[in-house]
């Protein structure tokens, strides 16, 4: 942290790839209890249904969805590297990997070493995307990258050649989650559903309608999937998914 500016209530923080601004109430947001509304018990009161037990039901604006849909892309794309390390890559042996300096990785058939071999890899890449501001620098380190990923995964970890652009996204919505006062509206409203014991749908929406300020809402609800393999990735039959977490 840099500095505070008590007029305004910001913070300015030093980041690795510049400065950024966060306002002190987005600090304390998720340790303070949630802000109290007489709106909210009376919308409660007068709403008969009520989510099953261990469903979990949250309303956002845009920034929100996409975070969501991204952060599923990311699990996927994770999943993928995990996957094509853990084949047999005995016809392509690898001996050595450079994959971050003063780290390297040998027994080229070790799926999990290769993993992490994967993940350094892109920690690199990030570090050095956020630190360059010259896009030729950031296509050659770009270039660099996807060739020792198909080195050390095969040709079929061509997804994971735009990992970069993929988290630089998520990024940008994570800081227009921190900026957006209707989102930080309605997730003061979740916590108070949360902190009430249960989530009373109707309720929820007509709030929501009250905070919304003419942005779009989106509505996500968490189901849990009884099955004794697999509990709450998305699957039924207990088979592996690139989308589980």
């Amino acid at each position: 942290i840099q500095s505070y500016l008590p007029t305004t209530q910001f913070f300015t923080i030093l980041l690795p790839y510049g400065t950024a601004h966060l306002r002190s109430s987005h600090v304390f947001s998720s340790i303070l209890p949630p802000e109290p509304s007489t709106l909210t018990n009376e919308l409660r009161a007068g709403d008969a249904s009520e989510l099953p037990e261990g469903h979990t039901m949250a309303l956002g604006t845009q920034c929100l969805y996409l975070f969501f849909r991204l952060h599923q892309v990311l699990i996927r794309r994770l999943n993928i590297a995990r996957r094509l390390s853990e084949k047999d890559h005995t016809s392509n042996p690898l001996v050595e990997i450079n994959s971050k300096p003063g780290t390297t990785v040998k027994n080229g058939n070790n799926g999990h070493e290769r993993y992490q071999a994967y993940l350094s890899l892109l920690y690199a890449l990030v570090e050095n995307v956020e630190r360059s501001s010259s896009s030729s620098n950031n296509a050659g380190e770009g270039g660099r990258y996807e060739d020792r990923v198909r080195s050390l995964l095969g040709h079929g970890a061509y997804e994971l050649a735009t990992m970069d652009k993929l988290i630089a996204h998520l990024l940008k919505n994570l800081q227009n989650m921190g900026n957006d006062d209707t989102l930080l509206n309605l997730i003061q409203l979740h916590r108070r559903h949360k902190a009430a014991g249960s989530f009373k749908p109707q309720a929820f929406r007509q709030e929501a309608a009250y905070l919304q300020d003419g942005e779009n809402i989106f509505a996500m609800q968490y189901c849990p999937i009884p099955n004794k393999n697999n509990t709450t990735n998305g699957t039924t039959d207990g088979s592996n998914s690139d989308d589980s977490i």
